[in-house]
């Protein structure tokens, strides 16, 4: 039923239990260990190599740097259309101002209720930048369950796509296609706004 090698993995445990035994006779069980240093150091050191060194920076600061070191590089694609790193940073950057100017702050829950695309993300970026975190709000829950949601987690402003939220929930509510964020422009395939062009 055993291999030699079998045999000697478990021999190799029950003459670490008996050595426990034998250096403290009146201890538990439980803190009897199988491994001996040899496989100790193998599982601890080994298998468990110290972490990498990452840079003490946020989320937010990652993607700063990221923006300004690539911004024409392409942030987002859905479906035919793209999105540089330039252009999502200057959305979420003007969408942050709002949001501050909406009271929007450190520890302030914001309401997300959109759905998936660029306005998604940028709505995630500008809570983020603002100093608040987002709730992800499902357009397709209804009504009484996002009242729900926003009363229970004590928002204090909620982000919808072209007014879709259908309901005053007595909160700010900022529309993502407002002309205030997006300085009037209309958004393109190549993400970057008409008004931004004309300038």
């Amino acid at each position: 039923l055993y291999t030699e090698r079998d045999m000697n993995f478990l021999l190799r445990r029950l003459i670490q239990v008996q050595k426990g035994i034998c250096d403290n006779p009146e201890g538990k069980v439980a803190d009897l260990t199988l491994l001996d240093d040899e496989e100790r150091a193998l599982v601890l050191e080994r298998f468990n190599p110290p972490p990498a060194t990452v840079a003490e920076m946020t989320v937010v600061e990652l993607f700063q740097r990221r923006a300004a070191e690539a911004p024409a590089r392409t942030a987002l694609r859905y479906k035919d259309e793209t999105m540089s790193y330039g252009a999502l940073n200057r959305r979420a950057n003007e969408l942050a101002g709002r949001l501050r100017e909406a009271g929007v702050g450190p520890d302030t829950i914001v309401g997300l209720y959109a759905q998936r695309g660029f306005e998604m993300i940028i709505g995630i970026w500008g809570i983020l930048k603002a100093g608040g975190a987002y709730l992800p709000i499902d357009p397709e829950l209804p009504e009484k369950r996002v009242r729900l949601m926003l009363e229970d987690s004590g928002a204090k402003a909620v982000l919808c796509y072209r007014a879709s939220l259908g309901f005053d929930p007595g909160i700010p509510t900022l529309d993502l296609e407002d002309e205030a964020v997006y300085n009037g422009g209309e958004v393109d395939r190549d993400g970057v706004a008409n008004a931004e062009k004309k300038v």
